[in-house]
């Protein structure tokens, strides 16, 4: 299992009761609001205090469901309220949505995709019709936005070059259906490597398991990219706090009625209330519109059309089952057996777009390819052997021999001869979300289920299905009358949609909350997935990320900070001034300077020959090359980059990456006088463990060292209680450091230890500490 990532979210005892921006919600556009507004603040010198309030949970790197068992414990309910997997049923629709730090990037489909150009001509506010048009094809001035997002997002064309016999089954089913399948960009990592903000990120292992929480860490989740930018520059990220409602608070700008859960399961729940100049809602389609709706009720003006425009994206799924062709499309997560054995690709990685060229919408759609997670396939395999012996019997003698071995897991059966679709397209958009009389939330929309376009796609896939052999079943739970015939969506859209006025929607192209009685609401904002005015017909977070981007440019012009830069702050890995990018040689060390050593007692020093950095080090030689290219342009920013990296490698005991570190370092240069410290970790080893306890113990009063730059020699500034026992056992162990420097006023040091006690004449190394100087403000 890969290394568990160190936590995002702040401790709840920090939480304050007033902020200049308070965003509740983390997922797309939360994130991505806080990262921005974050980082121009710190560019501006200015103390902006920006609250993220998340209602669920924060679920590292590692933490996803493995198994049917561990997928239910995951499952929100009123007695576990902090679950991942929130799942709403209502008369005719059911939503799933998830809850936690990261929102529903950390079980979406990764799928990064803009949708036709004609959604924005015809739904849109003006000012986005403007931009669209722009350009005489495409999306105009909106591909700046777009653009950021696939960036920051890590987009790319996963299925190219990656041999999926899934994605040969799915063009071959598309060409059946007159259409061409093409690969889908979509946010999943292709290299191990560690991001600007300290997060590690690995290669995709085309597991299969997005939906799932990836436990690789392979997924460009929010967890990845936005909320660690947004952290790292100074926004404090909260768990466990859900916003009811929101009111006027005057001059203080609003106050957030909260609930804030505590306890193992998040049971004990407490009020607390917080105000902010500035609130951003982000809580998603149903979680936004339904604070406002509370708010509503309790006085707050809003419009009349709040609620309305509630879309299902035009979701359904499907499975063309028990082919005859090898689909692969089995996930296998962390599994190592013979699970593994298969490729099964990321979730999504292909899709076939229908009517193109129909001015109606509403006669076009698109179908993605779906690998099952693996926590899910024995249920799915079970599930569906049911399904297709009662409504797609057949009796010929290959069929029944691959439906006959799905009694187990196997590679040769009907699951593995299967593809299940993810289909979306442009449903009537007029479902209403509404507040019952308990404060919950309701969805009226009759004729959801009914929609004409859901029929004629499935008499398009069935036949091409057909045409390999498969039989086409459809989600059960929509086609079946003794499971409700209710639609399963997991891109729930609309409720406060965008809009040029308040008779015809809740916000204005910016996110600004409309008042009915005249302009907006100033300082309350709703960003997210709530405003899209239709569905899309395609995977929304894109799209929702387009907005947020451009939404966060209009407040950092109303906050007056920096306008957005894209060599600084473009994406996850550090830029250089001269192109923008990260990259780079790394810098050579001078053979003919010693490193500063130091004993514990002062007694002297000695010298070893530095060591080179080499690109066999890989990114972390480049990256530190890279804050040394830097380093004269932004002194203070790089030298907290490299001592937050340090800790963060510290935290995570990553003891190899910490010697590659050490080996790209240089002889200090001009190091004198008095430096702060951190014992970064120690390196276990059961014949020195007790020895190194035993120092480390004494070490916790360490404050730092006092280096002599002309001597070549240290002490180690010890606080006056520990200088007596530090003293009674110095005959016990012999401790000498070696120092590196990695950026300017920035040293790693190694503790190494000899044991004369045990006639050792070996030193061996014990741990790392870290040493720095005020760095000069450039």
């Amino acid at each position: 299992m890969p290394e568990t990532a160190a936590r995002l979210a702040a401790d709840p005892a920090l939480l304050e009761d007033h902020y200049d921006v308070a965003i509740v919600g983390s997922g797309y556009g939360g994130a991505i609001t806080a990262a921005r507004l974050a980082f121009a603040a710190h560019q501006a010198g200015r103390k902006l205090r920006i609250a993220v309030l998340e209602r669920g949970e924060e679920h590292p790197t590692g933490t996803g469901p493995k198994s049917e068992v561990e997928f239910i414990k995951q499952v929100r309910s009123p007695v576990n309220p902090l679950g991942f997997y929130e799942i709403s049923n209502f008369d005719t629709i059911d939503v799933i949505c998830g809850c936690g730090l990261g929102g529903t990037s950390l079980n979406n489909l990764n799928v990064a995709i803009a949708p036709d150009r004609e959604v924005f001509l015809q739904y849109w506010p003006r000012a986005f019709r403007r931009e669209v048009e722009r350009s005489p094809d495409g999306l105009g001035g909106l591909e700046e936005y777009y653009g950021r997002a696939r960036r920051m997002l890590g987009a790319i064309r996963w299925r190219t070059g990656q041999d999926l016999a899934k994605a040969r089954v799915f063009d071959e089913i598309a060409g059946h259906a007159g259409m061409i399948g093409e690969p889908l960009e979509i946010v999943v990592s292709a290299e191990d490597r560690i991001t600007r903000y300290g997060v590690r990120r690995r290669a995709c292992t085309n597991c299969g398991d997005c939906s799932m929480i990836c436990n690789v860490g392979a997924k460009n989740t929010l967890m990845t990219n936005y909320l660690p930018m947004a952290q790292h520059f100074g926004a404090r990220l909260f768990t466990r706090i859900e916003v009811d409602r929101v009111a006027s608070a005057g001059d203080e700008g609003y106050r957030l009625h909260c609930r804030r859960r505590s306890g193992a399961r998040g049971r004990k729940v407490s009020d607390r209330v917080i105000t902010a100049k500035r609130v951003v809602l982000s809580a998603g389609s149903l979680g936004t519109t339904g604070i406002l709706l509370r708010s509503r009720a309790l006085g707050l003006a809003l419009s009349p059309r709040l609620g309305e425009d509630f879309s299902g994206n035009g979701d359904n799924f499907a499975v063309a089952y028990n082919t005859d062709r090898v689909t692969d499309s089995q996930g296998f997560g962390m599994d190592t057996g013979p699970r593994s054995s298969i490729k099964a690709g990321p979730s999504i990685t292909s899709i076939m777009r229908f009517g193109a060229d129909q001015p109606d919408l509403g006669k076009r759609f698109t179908v993605e390819d779906l690998t099952a997670p693996s926590a899910l396939i024995d249920s799915l395999r079970i599930a569906l052997m049911g399904l297709a012996a009662i409504e797609h019997p057949d009796w010929h003698v290959d069929r029944v021999n691959r439906w006959r071995k799905d009694l187990e897991w196997n590679t040769d059966g009907a699951l593995n001869h299967s593809l299940a679709f993810l289909i979306m397209a442009h449903d009537s958009s007029d479902g209403r979300i509404v507040l019952n009389d308990d404060g919950s939330l309701g969805i009226e929309w009759p004729g959801a289920p009914d929609e004409r376009i859901y029929g004629e796609i499935d008499e398009l896939l069935t036949a091409a299905a057909k045409q390999i052999d498969g039989s086409y079943i459809t989600n059960p739970v929509w086609s079946s009358p003794l499971l409700g015939n209710n639609l399963l969506t997991a891109h729930p859209l609309g409720g406060c949609a965008t809009a040029d006025s308040v008779e015809y929607g809740v916000v204005d192209h910016r996110g600004r909350v409309f008042n009915p009685d005249g302009g907006v609401h100033k300082g309350l904002y709703v960003i997210d997935g709530s405003v899209m005015p239709r569905a899309l017909a395609v995977n929304p977070l894109l799209t929702i990320s387009m907005f947020t981007e451009r939404a966060a440019d209009h407040l950092r012009r109303e906050l007056r900070l920096p306008a957005y830069d894209g060599v600084l702050e473009g994406d996850d890995r550090a830029p250089t001034p001269a192109n923008g990018r990260r990259g780079g040689a790394g810098i050579p060390a001078n053979d003919e300077e010693t490193v500063v050593t130091a004993t514990l007692s002062g007694a002297g020093a000695s010298a070893r020959t530095p060591v080179k950095p080499t690109t066999g080090n890989g990114s972390i030689a480049d990256r530190v090359a890279e804050l040394r290219a830097d380093a004269p342009h932004d002194p203070v920013g790089v030298q907290e980059e490299m001592w937050d990296w340090i800790k963060q490698l510290g935290a995570e005991r990553d003891t190899k990456a910490l010697e590659q570190l050490f080996e790209v370092g240089t002889p200090p240069r001009g190091l004198d006088g008095p430096t702060d410290r951190i014992l970064v970790t120690t390196v276990v080893n059961p014949l020195i463990d007790l020895p190194v306890r035993l120092v480390t113990s004494l070490w916790m009063p360490w404050r730092g060292k006092v280096l002599d730059a002309r001597h070549k020699t240290g002490v180690d500034r010890l606080t006056a209680d520990s200088a007596l026992p530090a003293m009674l056992l110095w005959p016990l162990f012999a401790i000498r450091d070696e120092l590196v420097e990695l950026v300017p006023n920035t040293h790693l040091g190694r503790i190494l230890l000899r044991l004369p006690a045990l006639r050792g004449e070996r030193f061996t190394n014990v741990g790392y500490f870290a040493l720095r100087q005020p760095a000069a403000s450039g």
